[in-house]
């Protein structure tokens, strides 16, 4: 592909502000906001959920009674458009009841996202707008692949349309039973004949692949991490590139933040302590000149948090800090922090719930030390974000996290970096933050350095857009 310019279309089942569960919202943003700044033209689709504030956001109708042929019947839809946020590329919205639901992962989950996949095809040719790329990401998109590679058959128009699908988390793959008549297909149109899989579908059926690390695209290649997809990784290996994600360096910026008490930058360090002053006060903590623990999470065994709760009542004892923790999940979990909590409660505030944006900067801005002692972590957030706001991470070497965080050797380094994913490792790693933390001129370096990591997403587009250039 020689072109200089290119039309990437971007496909998703959510996206930040409009819509966001997890991580891959952010880099649906991101990513097609930093490939128009480079020039290029990047269009991101996403359902229309009954979530979504239309007025909000200025999502405004844009055609009407699209006829979708799903199956042996044709269906209508409608299209909205907006703008993403400072006018960096265009927004569709896919407007059907069967995204009007209060659960989008319900019994009828397989079938929404199939349609959706039948219902950007489809939208393209009839609007006329062919992308060179169709950048597809994680499962809910894999059906794309299927109705695309049977198209390319039937339609010259789609025939020289490159695809790239992005895998965020192998975990999740998107398994079920096929409903051939209702869908249009049959057992000949799919890759994988031992079951139907769709992330297996992207696997199989794209021209590239890539993950979010380059660690991460390692890993899944065998047993432990390829999650019963490894042998199709495998396959295609050759086509298997690993890219970090990038942070939204305009949101995530604590020299221009208005959502936090105190700006600050590298190199103005020590005016972050009127944030921690006021994250101590939001949530009830002694105002005291100790060092703040935090960490933003999913409650989920993934995370590390059985880690956690095993080395936190005797860090606590040893050491003068104060944890603060804020996240939704798993239900043992939660119950457990909250004990840890009540246990220690001028030391230890338990968060169990997704508080504001506003509050997760304040957490970021106001913490010294940032904790992510993940069993598997394919890029992760995280440890970006609390970089740019010069907090410390103490991570375990996978995935992305072993490729954005560098150990701290005397004054060198951006973070404490622990292997096994054993309590007493990761005891070691904290404790080794601590003891740095008591170290005023080398704790400095560090935040110094933390926050001179380029993490911006216009890093990350360029190496997408020589991904796009390599697809013929």
């Amino acid at each position: 592909m020689a072109k200089n310019k290119l039309k990437i279309l971007f496909c998703s089942y959510e996206c930040a502000p409009f819509f966001k569960r997890g991580g891959l919202g952010d880099v649906a943003l991101g990513l097609p906001k930093a490939l128009n700044d480079l020039g290029h033209q990047a269009r991101v689709i996403i359902p229309k959920y009954k979530q979504i504030n239309a007025r909000k956001w200025k999502i405004k109708i844009f055609r009407r009674n699209i006829p979708i042929k799903f199956g042996n019947k044709i269906y209508k839809i409608n299209i909205y458009r907006t703008n993403l946020p400072r006018n960096r590329g265009v927004a569709y919205f896919i407007d059907h009841a069967i995204f009007k639901t209060k659960d989008i992962f319900d019994k009828r989950s397989m079938e929404r996202y199939v349609f959706y996949s039948k219902c950007v095809l489809d939208f393209i040719r009839w609007e006329g707008w062919k992308p060179d790329v169709i950048h597809a990401n994680d499962w809910h998109t894999g059906a794309i692949f299927v109705y695309l590679n049977k198209l390319k058959k039937a339609d010259p128009w789609y025939q020289d349309i490159g695809t790239l699908y992005t895998i965020h988390n192998l975990a999740y793959q998107g398994k079920g039973l096929a409903d051939y008549n209702k869908w249009g297909l049959g057992p000949e149109d799919f890759k994988n004949k031992k079951e139907l899989n769709l992330m297996s579908e992207g696997i199989l059926g794209t021209d590239l692949i890539n993950t979010v690390s380059r660690t991460y695209a390692k890993e899944i290649l065998g047993k432990q991490y390829g999650q019963g997809l490894e042998s199709f990784l495998r396959k295609r290996k050759k086509d298997l590139y690993g890219i970090v994600n990038g942070v939204d360096d305009e949101y995530f910026d604590p020299g221009t933040d208005s959502e936090l008490p105190r700006r600050y930058d590298k190199n103005s360090i020590s005016k972050k302590r009127s944030n921690k002053q006021a994250l101590q006060k939001r949530v009830k903590l002694p105002q005291e000149d100790v060092p703040i623990i935090s960490m933003i999470s999913r409650l989920a065994y993934q995370k590390g948090f059985n880690l956690v709760l095993d080395i936190m009542p005797e860090l606590l004892e040893k050491y003068d800090f104060q944890l603060v923790i804020m996240g939704h999940g798993d239900e043992a979990i939660t119950k457990s922090l909250k004990e840890l909590a009540k246990k220690n409660p001028k030391k230890v505030k338990a968060l169990t719930f997704f508080g504001s944006p506003a509050l997760a900067k304040l957490i970021y801005a106001g913490s010294d030390i940032f904790l992510m002692p993940s069993r598997f972590e394919p890029c992760g957030l995280g440890q970006l974000i609390s970089m740019r706001y010069g907090t410390i991470p103490v991570v375990r070497r996978t995935g992305g996290l072993n490729d954005t965080v560098d150990q701290v050797r005397g004054k060198k380094g951006t973070g404490f970096v622990f292997d096994k994913f054993k309590a007493e490792d990761f005891k070691r790693a904290v404790s080794a933050a601590l003891n740095a933390y008591q170290k005023p001129a080398k704790w400095k370096k560090i935040v110094k350095n933390a926050m001179s990591v380029d993490s911006t997403w216009i890093k990350a587009a360029k190496k997408y857009i020589e991904l796009y250039k390599k697809i013929n």
